[in-house]
């Protein structure tokens, strides 16, 4: 339910995958089923069959930052940001006619992060609950401190589309 209640707070943002309903899968209040508007294949679904053309690369990336902007403009870090996590639709014929779109879902490990402003600066404070990602994809800040803001994810997962290499 944590997730669905997180969801919520994204409603309307771009590149965020939106919320369609929430429900208890077993009446139980430990079990619930989320049901969200994704867009077609996963990303990685999509590096198994190679490279992305860099107009859709530059797309996706946009899109993606767009929704994790939303999410840190809400308090939060999605703590999650993975190939897995991010859900493209592409409509056209080929590689030349392609539009391309993407959202950012799984909100299960987004939490909410304290703002401590420091002389230096500002840091983020938050917990992760313990969920760390694929090992290549982690931000290092997460693995060091168990915080995070997302770029360093979205940095990996571009240059794996580019490419077309997962390690």
């Amino acid at each position: 339910m944590q997730e669905a209640v997180i969801a919520e707070r994204f409603m309307g943002c771009r590149g965020v995958a939106q919320l369609l309903d929430a429900f208890s899968c077993s009446g139980s209040k430990k079990s619930w089923c989320l049901v969200y508007d994704l867009h077609g294949d996963s990303l990685s679904q999509i590096l198994e069959l190679g490279p992305v053309p860099a107009r859709g690369v530059r797309v996706i990336f946009g899109d993606v930052l767009t929704g994790i902007a939303c999410i840190h403009k809400a308090g939060f870090v999605h703590a999650d940001v993975k190939p897995p996590n991010i859900f493209v639709r592409r409509s056209g014929h080929g590689p030349s006619d392609a539009v391309w779109s993407a959202v950012v879902g799984d909100l299960g490990s987004a939490v909410e992060v304290v703002v401590t402003k420091l002389s230096s600066g500002a840091t983020l404070n938050g917990p992760l609950n313990g969920k760390r990602g694929f090992a290549w994809l982690v931000v290092p800040g997460v693995l060091l401190s168990g915080q995070g803001d997302g770029q360093w994810d979205v940095g990996a997962w571009v240059a794996a589309a580019i490419s077309g290499w997962l390690p």
